[in-house]
């Protein structure tokens, strides 16, 4: 079982989970409480997300930035 903290970059997280090859982590708050689980097809459906949103013309790499931490996820 994988744990990381919802303060953990993103960007962290993905590359852990590709590293050490699983699907998923469970988040844990300052208590170290389990709080969610994030897997690779949340990572999967924001990407496609972003990628949907540049096709428009109002794109803005800001909406990137809103998920910078595992957090964000369950909020």
């Amino acid at each position: 079982i994988h744990y990381v903290n919802t303060d953990t970059a993103i960007s962290s997280v993905a590359l852990k989970m590709v590293s050490e090859k699983i699907s998923a982590v469970i988040l844990c708050n300052d208590k170290n409480e389990a709080v969610g689980i994030l897997t690779t097809d949340d990572l999967l459906f924001q990407f496609a997300t972003l990628l949907q949103e540049k096709e428009k013309a109002d794109f803005s790499w800001k909406n990137f930035d809103a998920l910078s931490t595992a957090g964000e996820f369950i909020k």
